[in-house]
Formats: structure tokens, C-alpha cells, sequence
């Protein structure tokens, strides 16, 4: 009975709740899709967190940079150089310039009784005296050791010929089937066949050999033939003589660049010859030497 009364009174109560009432439906729905997924709110970083990140992005940036240079393994670095020239210093303070597709192999830190790096390629050294740890260049087919002087090396794997030039203080190149080295002193060449197995001694010392690695070149009655032989070997650059009579000219002239353009531009100004350029890379030279 008790239950019953309640009802009507609430039936009652309803009956009186305002009989116009029309609910705001679109309204609602507004207000529940707010509770659902309530607005992101945006807080602006502090200044110093800002700071953090990009500093952060900048040593990603520098770490991707040295990478295009370096890789290390087992605490050894591989320096490689591509179409240019690389100038390194190595961890004894020793200077290396490493010239374009070689790659040298050295350790962080020069530990025990020889400083020893690798090489494939050519690089120009200067080796920083130390008469208790020699300095020792390998590479596919010899060895250089020296104690402290500065020498340029060519031993590229594909060429099969190892060049040796010294131009301080004295080297000392192993060969795998010979137990004494061969002596060179400053100023001297040898070049070494590694599928005859013949050393030669070059004399006189050829003026391209650490032309590569000069910001000015110095020509004094040199032959056209090897100025282009020159360009053909260290540079990425065809040049041909289509008039035999050319090869010998002399050449006698210093160019303060080091450059293949520059070099023939000053042939064909010299000479009065007739330079043709077939595209960016690729040259003849024809006419009559004057």
C-alpha cells in the first residue's frame, strides 16, 4: 500500500514539470562528445627543453657528417677519401694527406712498440719523430717504416705497382720475399712490381709524384706529354694529343693553380695550340707547337 501512494505522488509531480518543455537535443550531443573526447590542450615548452633539443639535433647532425668520413671498428678508424683530398692528423701528431678514392686504416691510439697504419691508396706523410716507436705503412704488397720524415706513397690494390717517393729524411721499405730492406734517403724514388716481383730505382725523381698534393705548380722545360699525363692520372679528366708533334714541347711556367683547366688554358696560351673540349671532362689538344 506504502509502495503504491509513492507512485502516485511521483506520477503527480510529473504531471506538474512544465508540459511546453522541448529539450535541446543538437545542444546534448555538443556537450557529450566534449565529455567523450575532451579539447588537447597545448602548453608551450619551456625554453630550456627547446635548448636541449636542438643541441641534440646538432650533434645527430655532426655525428652523420663524421660518418661520411669515418667508420670505426674494434677501435680503429678508416679514413676515406672520394673525389677529393683528405688532410688528417693522426693520434702521434703525424700529418697525412690523403689523396682522392684511398682509404686509410688507423688506431685511436698509437699503443706498444710500432705505430702502425694501412693503407690503400696514395697519401703524402709527414711522420712526427719518435726514435722508440717507428712508424709503419702497410699495404697489399710491402711495408714503409720510418722514424720521422715525410715521403709520399702510391699503392692502389688495382694498380698492382707500389711508388715510393722520399722527400726527408730516410725510409725503409720491406718486401715480402727479401729479409733486408731497401734504404731510400730524401729526394730518391723506387717503384716496386708486384706481379714481376721487380724493385726499381727511378732517377731522376719525377716531378708528378707529389704534384697532387701542391697548391702551385712549377714547370721548367717539362714535356706536354707527361703535364698531361699528370692530369690523366690525378684528376677526374680525359685529355688527348691528336698532334704528335706536341708530346715534346716544353713548358716552363708556374701556375698558382692546381687545377686541369687552368693547366691547359696556359698550354693553349703558351703555345698557341688549338684546345677542344668535347664535354666537361674530356679534352684534345691539335695544332703546332710555338
Amino acid at each position: 500500500m506504502q509502495q503504491q501512494q509513492n507512485n502516485k505522488e511521483l506520477w503527480k509531480l510529473t504531471e506538474s514539470y512544465k508540459n511546453h518543455y522541448l529539450p535541446d537535443v543538437d545542444q546534448g550531443l555538443v556537450k557529450l562528445k566534449k565529455r567523450i573526447n575532451p579539447p588537447l590542450k597545448t602548453r608551450r615548452l619551456p625554453r630550456r627543453i627547446i635548448q636541449m633539443a636542438a643541441a641534440i639535433l646538432l650533434l645527430i647532425g655532426l655525428g652523420a657528417i663524421y660518418q661520411l668520413f669515418f667508420t670505426t671498428s674494434s677501435n680503429s678508424l678508416e679514413l676515406h677519401a672520394t673525389n677529393y683530398p683528405i688532410h688528417q692528423i693522426l693520434p702521434d701528431g703525424s700529418e697525412v694527406l690523403l689523396n682522392k678514392h684511398s682509404q686509410l686504416s688507423f688506431p685511436e691510439r698509437f699503443e706498444g712498440e710500432k705505430r702502425v697504419v694501412q693503407l690503400n691508396g696514395e697519401a703524402f706523410f709527414k711522420i712526427k719523430k719518435d726514435q722508440t716507436q717507428p712508424f709503419i705503412v702497410q699495404t697489399a704488397a710491402t711495408e714503409v717504416e720510418v722514424l720521422g720524415t715525410s715521403f709520399n706513397l702510391r699503392a692502389y690494390e688495382k694498380e698492382q705497382i707500389t711508388s715510393l717517393k722520399v722527400e726527408e729524411g730516410k725510409v725503409a721499405l720491406h718486401l715480402p720475399e727479401t729479409t733486408q730492406p731497401t734504404i731510400l734517403t730524401a729526394n730518391q724514388k723506387i717503384q716496386y712490381l708486384q706481379s714481376e716481383r721487380i724493385l726499381e730505382k727511378i732517377t731522376p725523381v719525377n716531378w708528378e709524384d707529389t704534384a697532387w698534393h701542391t697548391s702551385k705548380l712549377t714547370f721548367d722545360n717539362t714535356p706536354l706529354s707527361e703535364i698531361v699525363s699528370y692530369l690523366n692520372s690525378n684528376f677526374d679528366v680525359q685529355v688527348e694529343i691528336l698532334s704528335p708533334s706536341l708530346r715534346q714541347c716544353p713548358l716552363t711556367a708556374t701556375l698558382v693553380s692546381n687545377n686541369p683547366l687552368s693547366i691547359l688554358k696556359r698550354v693553349e696560351k703558351t703555345f698557341q695550340v688549338q684546345l677542344n673540349t668535347t664535354n666537361s671532362n674530356t679534352y684534345s689538344l691539335s695544332g703546332v707547337c710555338q
